[in-house]
């Protein structure tokens, strides 16, 4: 149905993000903002520890028929977390993962079953990774360029909010949070 939801990052200071898609689903940053210049824009920083976005569960975020998902990260080479969860609604739903020990982001679907694929993303560059689901295929693209593929036929399944920087989080705190 379009555009479900899109956050540029672009405040520059605060504890939310703003949604720019028809839907302005409000997002709030848990463990303090860390806001940080990049060409002329910004982009918040994850510590890996404390910092994470919550965007809540809105019923437009239920995506079962399909998905796609695109995240500019620059993963930190030194991760705390040994999957750190970059954006979705955790194993139970729909997540993209880094893996440092591969240099691989991983794209989860649950529907009762499971499926994944990845990628490789070098650790320290800005890479624009995009993880689709279309009721038959996971695809992951990094610049554009698809490096990952697997078949797998369902409904995603529904659970909990959308997390960008974590795989979960219970009373404000992450779990397996993202660096970069």
């Amino acid at each position: 149905d379009g555009l479900v939801a899109h956050y540029k990052f672009d405040e520059g200071s605060g504890n939310s993000a703003v949604d720019s898609s028809k839907n302005e689903i409000p997002a709030t940053i848990g463990g303090g903002s860390n806001w940080v210049s990049v060409n002329g824009g910004y982009c918040l920083y994850f510590d890996g520890v404390h910092n994470y976005l919550n965007c809540g569960n809105s019923p437009v975020l239920d995506l079962k028929a399909g998905a796609t998902v695109s995240a500019w990260i620059a993963p930190s080479a030194y991760q705390v977390a040994s999957e750190p969860g970059v954006v979705g609604k955790g194993f139970t739903s729909f997540l993209l993962t880094y893996y440092p020990a591969g240099g691989s982001s991983y794209w989860y679907i649950n529907w009762g079953g499971g499926g994944s694929t990845s990628g490789v993303v070098s650790a320290g560059v800005w890479s624009l990774v995009t993880a689709t689901f279309d009721g038959s295929a996971l695809k992951v693209y990094v610049n554009g360029s698809l490096v990952g593929t697997s078949n797998c036929t369902g409904q995603i399944a529904s659970a909990g909010d959308l997390l960008i920087g974590c795989q979960s989080a219970s009373g404000g705190v992450p779990t397996s949070p993202f660096k970069g």
